[in-house]
């Protein structure tokens, strides 16, 4: 008996297709996924927009397409203190503790003038450098919000961008 069936040879190149761009639609999906959760964090937090600050990265093997959004220690050195707050009104323990953050009762620190990610207003000089002094400040997340935003939502992001890049090769 012998059986022919249209279209079939239509349906394996087609599916062929998908499965050699599978890797690189789903690292382009994944991109958007991360560039969507940037665009939260950087929603969220206060000051510069730098997208060098909260960067992403995607990266695969055979098996996994993996996506990292995180923030830049070089360039954004003070994003635990921005996201979890300082002194009297930080979230978290204490990991600073200078003489002089203990003897002022967390109500204030010194903060090298090199060391600043931007001007924080009049230095005062100590044993010839410059400081500023630093107070409390309260939280103001902008990764945490990201996290939970990503938790919800990349899966439906993912599933769309994948349909409409496998839409596009049938």
């Amino acid at each position: 008996m012998d059986i022919q069936i249209k279209g079939l040879d239509s349906l394996e190149k087609k599916l062929n297709k998908i499965a050699n761009n599978l890797e690189k639609n789903t690292m382009e999906a994944m991109e958007k996924v991360l560039k969507d959760g940037q665009k939260v964090a950087f929603d969220n937090k206060i000051g510069t927009k730098d997208e060098s600050m909260i960067p992403y990265e995607t990266k695969s093997d055979k098996n996994y397409v993996i996506g990292r959004l995180h923030t830049d220690k070089k360039k954004f050195s003070h994003a635990l203190f921005l996201e979890y707050g300082t002194g009297t009104e930080a979230e978290m323990e204490h990991i600073g503790t200078t003489k002089t953050f203990l003897k002022s009762g967390y109500q204030y620190w010194l903060l090298p003038v090199d060391k600043a990610p931007r001007d924080f207003g009049t230095p005062i000089m100590i044993n010839g450098k410059e400081f500023f002094i630093m107070h409390p400040q309260s939280p103001k997340p902008f990764m945490r919000p990201t996290a939970f935003y990503l938790r919800d939502n990349a899966k439906k992001v993912l599933s769309k961008e994948l349909k409409e890049r496998i839409d596009k090769e049938l």
